[in-house]
């Protein structure tokens, strides 16, 4: 897969990365490494082949080769999401029964 290394500064996304030169040294030590080990990619954003556009790299860590990445925040962040959109969604329903069943009642 293909990165890019940038520094987002204060800019957005606001992940206030100023690492770019230290991730791009340990990036190299990694690939000099004779023992190539693997390594987990902490990135943000997504690959668009039509915008030119890559994913960001934040952070590289070495990892065993057997190792099973479970992205905790990201389970927690959508399970969250889903639910406070399927609150909003009943909030509104009802507020639209009620409103409806108000004009029924004057008519």
């Amino acid at each position: 897969m293909v990165f890019i290394n940038e520094d987002t500064g204060w800019g957005w996304p606001p992940y206030f990365k100023f690492n770019s030169a230290d991730v791009t040294a340990e990036a190299q030590a990694f690939a000099t490494d004779p023992g190539k080990p693997w390594v987990l990619v902490k990135y943000y954003g997504w690959r668009f082949t039509l915008f030119s556009m890559f994913p960001n790299v934040l952070d590289l860590k070495m990892i065993n080769k057997d190792y099973t990445h479970i992205p905790v925040f990201n389970i927690v962040f959508f399970i969250v999401l889903i639910t406070l959109i399927l609150i909003a969604r009943r909030k509104i329903k009802k507020f639209f029964t009620k409103r409806d069943g108000n004009k029924k009642k004057h008519e």
